[in-house]
């Protein structure tokens, strides 16, 4: 009962500190106070969890899995939703649908109508616009879309930019340039496409020891991590297969 009483208490001490840490109501303190086990509870689920990991993935599966029934509803909510209001905003709402569905050329012409005017250099549009283009094949393009968003705002997530600068590279046969970026990506990288990738170029290229390591560091990575997300699992058992070759 003790390790019990010990234990309630240090999770409102939790959230409580994070009540005064976020800026949060402070009638939450007196809540969590109050009625501790069920304070908690409230607590966590109205202002902890909603922008959470936790809550993103949930979102995510329930997204896909609304789509793996009726794929094209949530595409043509965001069209109607276009129809009746094409702003910058409602237009990249259907190109993210589009890449989805596979459609990267109406995503790419999309992202094109929407940089313009204020937003002709948005680099949220610019790295869509970069993404949709490279998912068609038109890597030339891809780079000059990178380069625009380099010209920008070079942080601008970098990383992401990166790794479509290195498949675009890739794709165009040329190794040399996508090794230089894949090497000090999967370093840095959130997720493990990075790996997954610099791990198959390799392959491909002959360096088959390296290639090894890297998908043994993907899935030791994997395993240390905890890692369970379901846009991750591709990555990881992609590398499964390569290593039991």
């Amino acid at each position: 009962m003790p390790v019990v009483i010990a234990l309630t208490v240090l999770i409102q001490a939790f959230f409580i500190i994070h009540v005064f840490r976020t800026g949060r109501p402070y009638w939450w303190a007196f809540i969590i106070l109050s009625t501790p086990v069920l304070g908690c509870v409230v607590y966590y689920f109205v202002e902890v969890f909603p922008g959470s990991r936790e809550h993103r993935s949930a979102d995510r599966f329930a997204r896909d899995l609304a789509r793996s029934f009726d794929p094209t509803k949530e595409l043509n909510r965001r069209l109607e939703a276009l129809e009746t209001s094409p702003t910058a905003a409602n237009k990249v709402a259907a190109a993210e649908e589009y890449m989805q569905c596979g459609g990267f050329d109406k995503a790419a012409e999309l992202y094109e109508s929407a940089l313009d005017g204020v937003h002709a250099s948005d680099p949220d549009l610019l790295l869509g616009l970069a993404g949709a283009q490279l998912e068609l094949g038109t890597c030339r393009e891809a780079l000059r879309t990178l380069d625009r968003l380099a010209a920008v705002d070079p942080a601008f997530r970098r990383n992401e930019a990166a790794l479509l600068r290195a498949r675009a590279h890739e794709l165009l046969g040329e190794n040399d340039q996508a090794i230089a970026i894949y090497e000090p990506l999967v370093e840095v990288f959130v997720g493990l496409e990075a790996r997954y990738r610099y791990a198959t170029l390799l392959g491909r290229l002959g360096h088959q020891q390296q290639s090894l390591a890297t998908f043994r560091a993907l899935l030791d990575h994997a395993r240390r991590h905890s890692v369970s997300l379901e846009a991750e699992r591709r990555w990881v058992e992609g590398a499964r297969r390569a290593v039991a070759v």
